[in-house]
């Protein structure tokens, strides 16, 4: 067991005053009891809505953007690689929060918690600060490194500079829905992350085409929009942790603890966020290929992209919805409870990416003709919808096993998982595929690396979890 698992399990709240108690105890939900099938539900399905709502604001900023024009639909192609592998990595420093937070509330250590919380929206402020430095700084050498040509390359920038500057705003939401999340509640971060995407779906076209009196920005507006969006949802997100939850403020901040809590909150949320990151790095290495090819193969690719995380909601929501109760149900030592939940997370997976798969081959090319009307743009969309989505089961199986790791207190594992699939595989098999079949080849080499390393993980992950497990009971019988 790592060292945050086991200080989280060795500190009961002993010495907090029973208002105190009663408070914290009114305000989180215990994951170790009751029907896990009802837990999953009840995390997850708010969580649907909420991730609907995100993934929304980059298609809704994708189709109006693309009414500017074909160069513009590249050109948030291109940004979308990297401004989704910052939100990645945010999203990653949330899954840090949602680990140590659920753990110590699993161990009863409401007083942890309460540290943990706003050490943590310290922590996250600070990196968002060091993150917008050093896209600024870098941002230019990298588009130009992944095929953006100096046109396309100046309306990337349009985006980019706005929404870089905006990353803290982006951070403190996120991280605050994650604390929530662990403590057993899903619904409330779930609608703050609809009240971002209304605001966005709002503001996008006043600011894109400039209505109501505003200026028409263009690339600039979307930016704009998504920043105002987040820094809006940032508000109740906040209040919502201080007041109702008694999360925030409720004792000493405790700054000669920051050390401490962030090393917790840091070894976990730096290796899923530099794990999240490596999926839209792989996207980055994709366009780059299919830059060689054509504009037009960029642009239908990063229609696919989008489509894809819009169909995969549901199992990007389950992942979250069974985060905080691997989490609890690990650090109380119920495994058989954490079997359980994986089980049942797994199976569902393969009923909606079944389903996903037969959908998408009927329907591709009304979906990618909504976002485009160049015929190449559309056919190379096409080409990644039918080839991928019958492979999604073994990308997402990957996906809930780290997903469960990180959550359990391994995030080395699924580091290094993803690692292996993206670096070790799916780089080498897109490089491949593209030598051998253009777009065609692309997708091919990507479909394969999904179907094998889903099966190949599946087995590896299962063995090492019950090899865990059984250490651990035999280090609390020896204890006992």
């Amino acid at each position: 067991m790592t060292d945050d698992i086991q200080g989280s399990m060795s500190s009961p709240q002993d010495d907090f005053s029973q208002n105190q108690d009663k408070n914290s105890k009114q305000n989180k939900v215990d994951l170790t009891q009751g029907d896990l099938l009802y837990h999953l539900r009840r995390l997850s399905l708010p969580m649907v809505l909420g991730i609907f709502a995100i993934v929304s604001t980059t298609l809704v900023d994708t189709y109006y953007i693309s009414l500017l024009g074909t160069d513009e639909l590249v050109a948030i192609s291109f940004a979308f690689t990297l401004s989704f592998a910052v939100f990645s990595f945010i999203l990653g420093l949330g899954i840090g929060m949602s680990s140590v937070l659920s753990r110590a509330i699993g161990a009863g250590d409401m007083q942890a918690a309460q540290r943990l919380t706003l050490h943590c929206l310290v922590v996250g402020a600070i990196f968002s600060v060091i993150i917008t430095f050093a896209g600024l700084v870098s941002q230019k050498y990298i588009f130009k490194a992944i095929g953006a040509d100096d046109h396309i390359l100046v309306l990337v920038l349009e985006y980019m500079d706005i929404w870089l500057f905006g990353i803290i705003l982006v951070t403190m939401p996120i991280i605050g829905n994650a604390a929530m999340r662990a403590s057993g509640d899903s619904f409330s971060p779930g609608m703050i992350m609809v009240l971002a995407a209304i605001v966005n779906l709002i503001l996008d076209p006043i600011l894109i085409f400039g209505y109501f009196g505003f200026p028409a920005l263009g690339m600039q507006g979307a930016a704009l929009a998504s920043v105002i969006a987040y820094a809006i949802s940032m508000i109740p997100a906040l209040y919502i942790l201080a007041v109702p939850k008694k999360m925030l403020f409720q004792t000493a901040p405790q700054w000669h603890l920051l050390g401490q809590s962030a090393h917790q909150f840091l070894s976990i949320g730096i290796p899923a966020g530099l794990a999240n990151m490596i999926q839209p790095l792989s996207n980055a290495f994709v366009v780059a290929l299919l830059a060689y090819v054509s504009n037009e193969a960029v642009a239908g690719y990063g229609v696919s992209v989008r489509i894809q995380s819009f169909v995969l909601i549901p199992v990007m929501a389950l992942a979250t919805g069974m985060s905080p109760i691997i989490g609890q149900n690990w650090g109380a030592g119920r495994f058989d409870r954490v079997n359980e939940t994986l089980s049942k997370s797994l199976a569902i997976n393969a009923v909606w990416c079944g389903l996903t798969a037969i959908l998408l081959a009927i329907f591709s090319a009304p979906i990618a003709g909504a976002f485009s009307s160049d015929k190449a743009v559309i056919s190379a969309a096409q080409i990644f919808l039918w080839i991928l989505p019958v492979t999604y089961i073994g990308a997402q199986t990957i996906q809930l096993w780290c997903s469960a790791f990180n959550a359990a207190g391994y995030p080395k594992r699924a580091f290094i998982i993803l690692n292996v699939k993206i670096i070790g595989l799916y780089i080498p098999a897109s490089y491949i595929g593209s030598l051998y079949g253009g777009v065609i080849g692309v997708a091919c080499g990507l479909a394969i690396v999904n179907v094998f390393a889903g099966l190949g993980f599946h087995i590896l992950n299962s063995r090492f979890c019950s090899h865990k497990q059984t250490e651990l009971k035999q280090a609390e019988a020896q204890l006992a």
